[in-house]
């Protein structure tokens, strides 16, 4: 369904996952906007939108990477 409404997203690191979940859930549901407005992680996630590219933000980012975010991380001496 396309709505003839704009989509902005926000920025924002994890913001910008918590968006690329919601961006995949409108294209799980086949809902589409006729303007896709976006600023840096917003963009990124915009771009994979139009693009109807599902799941690819959580890919590209390093939510998955182990060594970059997790809770042994958090509590690992320096």
């Amino acid at each position: 369904m396309l709505y003839n409404a704009a989509l902005v997203l926000e920025s924002g690191a994890f913001r910008g996952q918590y968006t690329a979940g919601v961006c995949d859930m409108l294209l799980a549901n086949h809902i589409e906007f006729s303007s896709v407005i976006g600023i840096s992680a917003g963009s990124l996630n915009g771009v994979n939108f139009v693009a109807k590219q599902y799941d690819r933000a959580a890919n590209i980012n390093h939510c998955h990477d182990h060594d970059y975010i997790s809770m042994a991380r958090l509590f690992q001496k320096r």
